[in-house]
């Protein structure tokens, strides 16, 4: 079970207050792959809270419309088999920690069931209890287990074109294998091998059909991408004698963070430029738009026009974010 994130949320008014708070950005994609022509967007932030605060352990996932909460404190509670500090004096037992939010008409939904990583494709909710990756139809109500994980699994990362990415390894994070399962298909492939995760809770994101890792080679790393379908693995960066936090490559592009900060190596170009924000969060849209933190602030970097489009310290003066992307 992961325990990661439950202490990074967010920080000062927020907590206070009990509201949860993600980024929700309002974003039409026209469907267009990395090599094709990106269009222009505009950007906002959105408070996010659900109708009963409590306290979310990892940071909300978003799917279209929908946002889903999972609250650890829930969990915890579950898996220690109630707890004795309830307010009536007697143990509190709870049936699930999900909560379903759609943005647009406000409704929620409360699912019985524990998780601690969720995915919502073509109608059903796959999501992580324990070692377990299971799945539920969110019309009928239908649940069931898909498999369980082997031996000694590091984290799970969902999410991406119809595939979940899992990964498993020894103690020390030596020796890792990457798996995908297609769900379609209901088939398990080992796609990569390393010995180096940057931290056992952290995403490997699926970008245009595509992962990124890094292996340590003596005292560099050197990262790789890989096809999610196919496991074709290439070469993108080598010899980076600082080791690479959250890394993402959408077929054309590579970001990565370091303590230097947000490494940013375009397709067809040997010289990589640099951005602000070490050791945080990175992602990218359409091939054009790069989000990264600074200062527990977003950005968003437009590449096109190589200027910042937009960034939260104008909107959240007095909130200090955490330093993760759904």
């Amino acid at each position: 079970m992961c325990h990661g994130g439950a202490d990074n949320l967010l920080e000062g008014g927020f907590m206070q207050k009990r509201i949860a708070c993600i980024l929700f950005f309002l974003m039409l994609f026209s469907g267009c792959g990395a090599e094709e022509t990106s269009q222009n967007y505009d950007f906002s932030v959105t408070p996010f809270y659900t109708d009963e605060p409590h306290e979310l352990g990892p940071r909300p996932d978003v799917y279209g419309d929908t946002v889903v909460c999972y609250g650890q404190y829930k969990y915890l509670i579950n898996d220690r088999g109630g707890n004795d500090d309830a307010k009536d004096g007697t143990d509190e037992y709870v049936s699930g920690n999900v909560i379903l939010k759609d943005v647009l008409s406000g409704k929620e939904t409360e699912l019985n069931i524990f998780a601690d990583k969720t995915y919502i494709y073509d109608g059903e909710l796959y999501y992580q209890s324990g070692y377990q990756i299971c799945r539920m139809n969110l019309e009928t109500g239908e649940n069931m287990e898909l498999f369980t994980v082997g031996e000694n699994p590091a984290s799970f990362s969902f999410g991406g074109e119809g595939f979940l990415i899992y990964w498993a390894g020894d103690s020390d994070l030596s020796d890792i294998k990457i798996y995908s399962y297609n769900i379609e298909k209901e088939k398990t492939t080992l796609i990569a091998e390393t010995n180096y995760l940057s931290d056992p809770f952290n995403d490997i994101k699926i970008r245009e059909g595509y992962i990124c890792f890094a292996k340590k080679e003596d005292k560099t790393y050197t990262i790789y991408g890989a096809k999610v379908k196919t496991g074709r693995t290439r070469k993108l960066a080598e010899g980076i004698p600082s080791d690479p936090n959250q890394m993402v490559f959408n077929g054309s592009t590579l970001l990565y963070t370091t303590a230097s900060g947000t490494h940013v190596l375009m397709d067809g170009s040997s010289e990589e430029f640099l951005l602000e924000g070490t050791r945080t969060d990175c992602d990218i849209l359409e091939n054009r738009y790069i989000f990264y933190f600074n200062d527990r602030q977003l950005n968003i970097y437009d590449i096109k026009n190589e200027t910042v489009v937009y960034t939260t310290a104008e909107e959240l003066k007095d909130f200090r974010l955490s330093p993760w992307l759904s």
